[in-house]
């Protein structure tokens, strides 16, 4: 079992057995669900396998290289065009690669401020105190 899957096991066997007990964190305090929470804990179990892609990282990438030596080659011939398009390429694989961290960030630093997070947070430090 993964630490996501131990942490959603605690997080809803403490929602089950706390749920009435004097400060214990409400989901309305939160604005957030169950299945909001749920979502949430499925969300972080998807996240590494989108990113861990390699072979769809890799194919696009490889593309993004080869596409400006293709453009230049059909304009000009020679050594100098194709270390241009080389060049490009890298470039343009150094922006792609910078723009997808910055999306990876983001997309964390949001996931990570949402309610059912907030919640989840809650709930751990409650079982902590316990």
């Amino acid at each position: 079992m993964t630490e996501i899957e131990e942490q959603e096991q605690r997080v809803k066997t403490a929602m089950k057995e706390h749920s009435g007990e004097n400060g214990f964190p409400l989901l309305s305090d939160y604005d957030t669900t169950e299945e909001e929470v749920s979502d949430y804990f499925f969300d972080l179990r998807v996240a590494p396998d989108l990113q861990q892609d390699a072979k769809k990282r890799y194919t696009i990438y490889s593309i993004i290289l080869i596409m400006p030596v293709v453009v230049l080659s059909a304009f000009a011939n020679g050594t100098k065009w194709l270390l241009l398009g080389v060049g490009t390429g890298l470039v343009l694989c150094g922006i792609y690669y910078c723009g997808t961290r910055m999306w990876d960030n983001y997309q964390e630093r949001k996931r990570m401020a949402s309610a059912p997070a907030r919640y989840i947070a809650a709930v751990e430090a409650f079982l902590n105190k316990r």
